[in-house]
């Protein structure tokens, strides 16, 4: 689960976790401790917030179980070690005694009716021994008279109980109704709600949230660095081993950097992306790229080969044709260039190809680079020039989206009819023009008869895109 979505699922669902927590622990400290607890291991699940089921309730649930582990953990720590031993002859009768008062009790709370065994359910999980402590939920009858002197049907403090999770819509339906018929005749507890509802509650609850969530991505940094940490020094156990292997069979150090850059690239792929916070796949691209190119030159010094600035250049160019698109689109990076983002990706490409023609052409071009580059030029060279004045219409073109598409459509067909033409020209070859012949299919005229065909669906196809866009525009321009 990426940032974005942990943020969206702070913003939307942290004030319903966090109220149904407090109401649980009746504790400020605790209930931040659970809520920061419950969003990490919804974050640890992976799962996909897809609508197959409510998000809200899951992580409800999720909250509930790290409470009642907390819960049976503090039961578990204060009962190992008792603070005194009671005296074994007057505690007996006290066992039984407490045995037979918590079976009724129990058989009591399944027979009470929506709200009251949700607030004392609620309640007694928060004693710390696991017992219903005396003293605990204490009656106050006072709360349920009237200001006009009648008697109310529902405990004012059962309510206010309940007004938390009845804001946030987490009750039963029974409570919700319980509630409702409350609120009709106390006007108290319809303060109090529009309290919880109002403007100063709300702020309070955003700050609140905030202080929250930099304690959550502190919590996250921790568990992100230990884990990188961790890996870390597990990448270093190979590296040690090769060093000691390496300086004991006497080779020196040759092989030994071969092996640390080729860790360093998984290492990239792997340490990198858990230990950065922000722009994981901007970093992780860097880095990878700069561990594969640090390899490549490690193998060419070893090796004694002469194909580095071969390789690096061609496997530049091949990962910029494919992720630049994407990392002009990452956030520091598309600060930067604004609205340049297509023409920085030709831009680059271009360069790229360029220094790869020109590395290989030094390479295997035996005496005869001139005239290998001039070739190499000649047959690439229209179709960068395509590239670019595609882009410049689709960019710079004051018309419709499809009178540009049909401008494109056109273009790709007059530049596959006749460049062909135009490389043998340029490279002293004879030019000849095609001949169509549609009726005769063979070696002499299907290339012919190919680009003709091309050429005139390409032309057709964008004659019908640029009048659909011209019509539609004006008809725009009627209705403005």
């Amino acid at each position: 689960m990426d940032r974005e979505t942990i943020q969206k699922l702070y913003e939307t669902e942290y004030m319903r976790v966090y109220s149904y927590t407090m109401t649980l622990a009746r504790n400020k400290d605790l209930a931040e401790e659970i809520t920061q607890e419950t969003f990490y291991r919804a974050m640890s699940t992976e799962r996909n917030f897809r609508g197959e089921s409510d998000v809200g309730t899951w992580l409800l649930a999720i909250a509930k179980n790290l409470f009642y582990d907390e819960m049976r953990k503090r039961n578990r720590e204060t009962s190992e070690f008792p603070e005194e031993l009671p005296d074994e002859q007057s505690d007996h009768e006290e066992k039984v005694s407490d045995a037979d008062l918590s079976f009724r009790i129990h058989l009591a709370m399944h027979d009470l009716p929506e709200p009251y065994r949700e607030v004392f359910e609620n309640r007694y999980h928060f004693q710390k021994d696991g017992k219903l402590g005396t003293g605990h939920l204490p009656p106050r009858e006072t709360e349920n008279i009237r200001k006009d002197g009648g008697i109310m049907k529902y405990n004012c403090n059962l309510i206010r109980d309940l007004l938390p999770l009845y804001q946030d819509q987490v009750v039963s339906e029974e409570s919700a109704a319980v509630v409702r018929e409350h609120l009709l005749e106390c006007p108290d507890c319809r303060a109090l709600l529009r309290r919880m509802e109002g403007a100063e509650i709300e702020s309070a609850v955003a700050a609140e949230k905030q202080e929250v969530l930099r304690e959550q991505n502190k919590y996250f940094k921790r568990k992100s660095t230990l884990a990188g940490t961790i890996i870390a020094g597990i990448f270093m156990i190979p590296i040690l081993v090769c060093l000691i292997v390496n300086l004991a069979t006497g080779h020196g150090l040759s092989w030994f950097f071969i092996v640390l850059a080729a860790l360093l690239l998984a290492a990239s792929l792997i340490i990198v992306p858990i230990m950065v916070r922000e722009n994981k796949a901007l970093w992780t691209f860097v880095s990878s790229t700069a561990s594969l190119i640090l390899l490549l030159a490690v193998v060419c010094i070893y090796s004694g080969g002469s194909w580095f600035f071969v390789a690096a250049l061609s496997t530049l160019f091949g990962l910029s044709v494919v992720f630049l698109p994407f990392v002009v689109r990452s956030k520091p990076v598309a600060e930067r260039i604004g609205n340049n983002k297509a023409l920085v990706v030709l831009a680059v490409d271009t360069l790229l190809f360029f220094l790869m023609m020109l590395a290989i052409g030094l390479r295997v071009s035996d005496g005869a680079f001139s005239r290998w580059f001039w070739q190499a030029a000649v047959i690439s060279g229209p179709f960068i020039v395509l590239a670019f004045a595609v882009w410049a219409v689709l960019r710079y073109l004051p018309c419709s989206g499809l009178t540009r598409a049909g401008i494109v459509v056109v273009m790709v067909g007059l530049f596959e009819f006749f460049a062909t033409m135009v490389m043998n020209l340029l490279l002293g070859a004879q030019a000849q023009f095609p001949v169509f012949r549609p009726l005769q299919w063979n070696v002499a005229t299907v290339d012919g008869n190919t680009r003709w065909i091309t050429l005139l669906s390409c032309v057709l196809i964008g004659a019908v895109l640029i009048a659909v866009g011209l019509i539609r525009g004006k008809n725009r321009s009627r209705e403005d």
